[in-house]
């Protein structure tokens, strides 16, 4: 009789451990969504029955009209994916100047949240987009002070756009302003040389 009670115990304990585990797993794969001021947190379930960690803010997001009361791996992503997005886009079509740090971690958040290969590829393609005109602009920049240390800096930051998923007509662009700055830097090479004063020898007596 004693064994079958400390079996029939043994047995509860484990029923009882493993839904402990279950309800654990549970909780820890759902998410919540808190309206707070100046935006929404998102907040992950504990490895426990209960209670919850602060997972991400998301500022200036209005509370979804069909919000849930709570929500899985899966939506949450989408839910972060579609705001970054947005928000990376309203931000570029501002006017004014733009903030590219800020612009950079939406999109970067909005890669990271993304479930699909092709909504990896168009905010890689927006990242790439914004990496060429940057790029560009640098260029430009120290082009315009035409010393060959600047026109060296330069053609690095062209041929570093010329790396990004770039289409043809933006490559073959490219390819003739590196090919103009290696031209310009040949020939300040070559009247840095001409220009050189000979060396003076001494004549023996």
């Amino acid at each position: 009789m004693e064994k079958k009670i400390k079996y029939g115990l043994a047995g509860i304990g484990i029923l009882l451990l493993l839904a402990l585990i279950v309800s654990s797993t549970m909780n820890k794969s759902s998410y919540y969504i808190k309206e707070v001021d100046g935006g929404i947190q998102v907040w992950q379930g504990r490895f426990a029955p209960m209670g919850a960690k602060l997972y991400m803010e998301l500022p200036d997001m209005k509370m979804p009209e069909n919000a849930q009361s709570s929500y899985f791996k899966d939506e949450i992503y989408m839910l972060i994916f579609s705001f970054c997005q947005k928000k990376a886009d309203s931000m570029i079509e501002q006017d004014g100047i733009l903030d590219f740090a800020k612009i950079y971690e939406y999109l970067n958040n909005a890669k990271k949240y993304a479930l699909t290969k092709a909504d990896k590829k168009t905010v890689q393609s927006r990242i790439d987009a914004i990496d060429f005109t940057v790029l560009q602009y640098r260029a430009d920049t120290l082009i315009g002070n035409n010393t060959p240390e600047d026109l060296e800096k330069a053609e690095g930051y062209l041929e570093k756009a010329r790396s990004l998923k770039i289409n043809g007509f933006q490559k073959e662009m490219l390819d003739q302003k590196i090919a103009h700055l290696k031209e310009r830097l040949d020939k300040i090479e070559t009247e840095k040389t001409e220009n050189k004063p000979a060396v003076e020898t001494d004549t023996a007596h």
